[in-house]
This record gives structure tokens, sequence and C-alpha cells, in this order.
């Protein structure tokens, strides 16, 4: 026996109307002006936020080279006890590098300049990153790892728009700080 009809499906239902007593035109997505805002106030929330995220990248590409140059005078200041001798640190500001110099003065020629791991054919480290050594002396740092030359530097970006500085004191401890003044 066949039964008419089993293969259809059963009939829709109608709509009950909604609070305001109209029946909704698509009730199961949001119309075209809904979506529109949702993407103007999330357009809005990226155009503000942008400005603010950029200007913090700058100052942490600036405080991570001022953290690498702190590195490197530790390096330094390392170097200078396992060789149980003096090591100046050579700064040369135009082309944004640094070296170590055996004794208490800085580098006459290349044969003085330390070479290792991540210096060139001169003994010389460049920083990393766009950010350059803005201003700052030469420390000399002692067999026992004090700075007989204390001195700060300061570590700018490359736009000039961020500064940090790192500081050597006489004791030979090297910190980074957000305000300075060079010597």
């Amino acid at each position: 026996m066949v039964v008419r009809g089993a293969d259809r499906p059963p009939p829709l239902r109608p709509l009950s109307a909604g609070p305001l007593g109209v029946l909704p035109k698509n009730p199961r997505g949001f119309t075209v002006i809904e979506l529109c805002i949702v993407v103007l106030i999330i357009g809005v929330l990226i155009g503000t936020a942008t400005p603010f995220f950029l200007s913090f990248l700058d100052a942490e590409r600036t405080r991570a080279a001022a953290r690498e140059v702190a590195v490197l005078l530790n390096q330094a200041r390392q170097l200078a006890i396992t060789k149980n001798s003096s090591y100046t640190v050579q700064v040369d500001q135009p082309n944004n590098r640094l070296r170590f110099c055996s004794g208490t003065a800085v580098c006459a020629d290349d044969t003085a300049a330390w070479k290792g791991a991540g210096t060139d054919s001169s003994g010389y480290f460049k920083l990393t990153n766009e950010s350059k050594i803005a201003c700052g002396g030469s420390p000399t740092f002692s067999a026992l790892g004090a700075a007989t030359t204390a001195a700060t530097l300061r570590v700018q970006n490359s736009n000039g728009t961020s500064s940090s500085y790192v500081v050597v004191s006489a004791s030979g401890r090297i910190q980074t700080a957000s305000s300075g003044t060079c010597s």
C-alpha cells in the first residue's frame, strides 16, 4: 500500500509575531545596517589603537637596543676579568658600532681590538636593529671588573623619537635607565 505524501516534509508552521507585533523578515541573520555598524565600530577601535601601538613598538625597539648595548658592555667587563687586564669600550657613533680595546685607551689600530663571535674583521660589534648610539663615553673596565672610567650612553631609535640610557657606574655595574645624561 502506498501512502500519499510520505516522502514530503511536514508543513511549515506560521511564524509568531515579535514583541511589537511585527514579523521579522529574516529571523536567522543580521541586516546589512547591523553589519555595517559592527565594521564601523571595529574600524574606529583599530584607528584609535594604531598610533599607541606604533609608539609602544618604537619604545620597545629602543629598550631592546639599550639592553643589547648593556649585554655588550657586560661582555667587555667579563673579558677584562677573564684576561686579568683592562679593556676599554670604543664607541664609534657615526657608524653605530663599538669594540673592545686592550688597555686603558681606545684602539690605535685593529691589532689592539678584541675579535670574537659577533665582531667584524676590525673587532666591531654592530647594533642589530635600526637604533643608534647617540652619545656617550668610552668606559674602561679594570681586571677586577670595576669601571675606571664610568660612562652613560644614550641609545635612540632610527627616527630619534625614543631614547634609552645605559649607565656604567664606577663599581662596574651596568644598567639601563629611561632617563640620564651622556658622559
